[in-house]
């Protein structure tokens, strides 16, 4: 991933604590693909860390997160996690929608 993508959630951990933090504050934090990437990439690496414990999730800026559009999740993610798990759904189990 390039520095720019990277740098879209920021990771920080303290003991048992992963801090992830949506950093696009000039935009409100508007989710992008690239974010999402990143974000779920950052939840598969800290979900195979055994010294983890708690993952807690803010946004940089005045706001969390403001959405985003239809288009962001207009591809569902394919092949596999970093922990082997196979994509293609939503973390919520949904589908995202295709076209």
């Amino acid at each position: 991933m390039s520095r720019a993508t990277d740098e879209q959630v920021l990771c920080e951990i303290s003991g048992a604590v992963a801090l992830l933090t949506l950093n696009r504050p000039e935009r409100m934090n508007a989710w992008t693909r690239e974010m999402e990437l990143r974000y779920f990439d950052l939840l598969d690496r800290l979900d195979d860390d055994p010294e983890v414990r708690a993952i807690v999730v803010t946004g940089a800026g005045r706001g969390f997160c403001r959405g985003s559009t239809s288009r962001t999740c207009a591809r569902p993610r394919r092949g596999r996690a970093a922990s082997g798990r196979p994509r293609g759904r939503c973390r919520t189990g949904s589908r995202c929608a295709s076209r």
